[in-house]
């Protein structure tokens, strides 16, 4: 029964805060983030098969991000303004509103009505920044590989 008790004051001391001699709780401060506008420019080619595909795509949303401006995962609201266009071979397949899904494997960007095409983004890749990223367009019958420009800043 003494072994239990102590157990439980070890316990209970563990989960208090600690007060320092100036009166500061050494509980670690409240995860913090803020909203960034990103931008998506995008280019994918596959020239194998019967007729060679060149495809540009784009996407404007505003995301959450760390303090230290690092990806925060999570899902869109149904709130979100997400645009997404995808063109190939100069003609607009995708001109509307998109979900984005960003989980530890990356982060889609899907428009929400047929044909559903799909920007595929690296785990990583939504930071507060301007840089080039690896990515993929899935269309209904094909996954082309390419890069976009992720840039943060007014839309």
């Amino acid at each position: 029964m003494k072994n239990l008790y102590s157990f439980l004051i070890v316990l209970i001391l563990t989960l208090l805060p600690v007060q320092s001699a100036h009166g500061d709780s050494k509980t670690p401060a409240p995860h913090v983030t803020h909203p960034v506008c990103f931008n998506l420019v995008c280019k994918y080619q596959d020239e194998k098969g019967a007729s060679p595909l060149d495809c540009q795509a784009a996407a404007t949303f505003t995301h959450e991000v760390n303090e230290d401006g690092s990806e925060v995962l999570g899902d869109s609201s149904e709130h979100a303004d997400i645009k997404l266009e995808v063109q190939c071979n100069q003609s607009v397949l995708y001109n509307g509103a998109a979900n984005r899904y960003t989980d530890r494997l990356g982060t889609r960007i899907q428009g929400l009505e047929g044909p559903y095409p799909a920007i595929v983004l690296p785990p990583d890749s939504l930071v507060d920044t301007h840089r080039y990223t690896d990515s993929s367009l899935e269309l209904a019958d094909q996954n082309l590989e390419g890069v976009c420009y992720v840039y943060t800043g007014a839309q």
